[in-house]
């Protein structure tokens, strides 16, 4: 709940430019550490099984006598009524107990299975790609040249939200000399995936692929000084919160 409230007032940027937010302010190690953690608690709440939710006893209040009925007769009709009414009663506690037990269950077991890095890694690295989207824009190349043989690259970012963080790193590119022409002629139909390495809190651009004819090719950075940046990747706990029967409202 927390990460959420942060994210929610990071956003606010999106559209009320004008509004200074106090999240200005962070850095962008921050703000993406706040943008992954919150991702990653969203995909494995996902997984979560739906909140139980507790059936309701019909409403025995409405029965009324029924034409020329003796009041012996609706009196005994009811009492009838209530009875198998304590049955249903006894059978839906039963049930939500079992459903309830179920949840937690879950809950728990996903809460175990996250606790091993090599189970979170998937969900980081699909949290972390759509934070740096979020914030450095989509990956793209410019300025293809050849020289020496070989075929260069200037990796940017296209911004989306307006967070103006750029990304300009040269790439040395990987692809047959055959199609070199062809493919800088056609530089803006390359689709752009960067790859991320985290290790040791430090997260850094590890390599780049790029699509061209249905084909991957691996783009590698000419300058291999790393643009690390170090982050706190952990699961917010909260989400993990066991449920408390006594607020679950029943279906109406």
């Amino acid at each position: 709940m927390i990460l959420k409230k942060l994210l929610f007032i990071l956003l606010l940027q999106l559209n009320l430019f004008a509004v200074i937010s106090p999240y200005d302010s962070l850095s962008i190690e921050e703000k993406l550490e706040i943008m992954i953690n919150h991702f990653i608690s969203e995909q494995i709440q996902q997984q979560f099984p739906a909140v139980p939710v507790k059936e309701k006893l019909a409403d025995d209040s409405i029965i009324k006598p029924l034409d020329y009925e003796l009041y012996y007769n609706y009196i005994h009709r009811f009492k009838n009524i209530k009875q198998a009414r304590q049955k249903e009663q006894e059978e839906i506690d039963e049930k939500f107990a079992g459903e309830i037990a179920y949840y937690k269950g879950r809950v728990n077991t996903l809460k175990k299975h996250y606790q091993k890095k090599e189970n979170l890694l998937p969900l980081l690295h699909s949290s972390i790609n759509k934070s740096y989207k979020i914030f450095y824009g989509q990956p793209a190349v410019k300025n293809l040249r050849t020289s020496d043989g070989k075929l260069f690259a200037l990796l940017y970012s296209k911004d989306i939200y307006g967070f103006n963080y750029n990304i300009e790193k040269e790439l040395l590119i990987n692809i047959p000399k055959e199609i070199y022409n062809e493919v800088i002629d056609n530089y803006r139909t390359l689709k752009v995936k960067v790859a991320f390495s985290y290790e040791n809190n430090i997260l850094s651009m590890k390599q780049v692929k790029l699509l061209y004819n249905d084909i991957w090719y691996d783009g590698f950075f000419v300058d291999n000084k790393k643009d690390a940046i170090k982050l706190d990747i952990k699961i917010n706990d909260d989400i993990f919160s066991q449920l408390n029967i006594d607020n679950i409202k029943g279906k109406k």
